[in-house]
């Protein structure tokens, strides 16, 4: 195909249409403003324009890149990580994490070590990027039973407050004015602080630790909440 020699307010160039031909580049070459499929609004050489080597605003290389990152799994994604992170702590014995999960006997279905299968999972169960949130807001993957294997019966996605609520370690407390809460977690959002300062204080037994205006202490199993 021959390469156009001039372009003009209409032309189109794969995902992109000329609008107008603006002021040259600082390396005083020719460019135009376009607008792609997309609706986003770009300057693009020339040249680009001509050799093919500019046909979107970026979005088609995106596209793309995320064709090929599906076909694979998503390798590289959080969603990967969080695979991943599973497959590490429940099966391998050098994992620092390894003792609270592959060495309870915890361990991730067979289906799922399959990494397309695990994926096809947690979209269809409400998985979603958040990566771009705070930490305590992104969704990670929770058992339901906590002795139970990572599987599709026995997961669930949630943020870190919600999972704090499923720990083996989340216990009953009270506070210095007589009040008690079933988890520490709901001591933590009703008095404006976090799960591990409250549980910090618990653990203190030398002197009392103030922590949101009160003194805190673990209540016994035996005790009526």
């Amino acid at each position: 195909m021959r390469r156009p020699t001039t372009i003009k307010p209409g032309d189109v160039f794969g995902r992109l249409t000329v609008i107008r031909q603006v002021e040259n580049d600082r390396r005083n070459r020719p460019q135009q403003l376009c607008r792609c499929e997309c609706g986003n609004e770009r300057l693009v050489l020339n040249n680009s324009l001509k050799t093919g080597n500019s046909r979107s605003c970026g979005c088609l290389a995106r596209e793309r890149a995320a064709a090929t990152q599906y076909r694979h799994g998503g390798k590289g994604t959080p969603l990967w990580r969080i695979w991943r992170g599973i497959r590490k702590r429940c099966e391998s014995p050098t994992n620092s994490d390894f003792r609270h999960y592959g060495g309870r006997g915890i361990k991730v279905c067979a289906e799922w070590h399959d990494l397309v299968v695990f994926r096809d999972w947690a979209l269809a169960n409400g998985w979603e990027d958040r990566s771009h949130l705070p930490k305590n807001e992104r969704l990670s993957i929770d058992r339901i039973d906590n002795d139970g294997p990572y599987s599709p019966e026995n997961c669930r996605w949630s943020t870190k407050s919600e999972q704090c609520r499923n720990r083996r370690s989340n216990r009953a407390v009270r506070r210095s004015d007589g009040k008690t809460y079933g988890t520490i977690v709901a001591a933590a959002e009703d008095v404006g602080t976090s799960y591990s300062d409250i549980r910090a204080a618990c653990l203190c037994t030398r002197k009392r630790k103030i922590v949101g205006g009160y003194g805190w202490a673990f209540v016994s199993k035996d005790t009526d909440l």
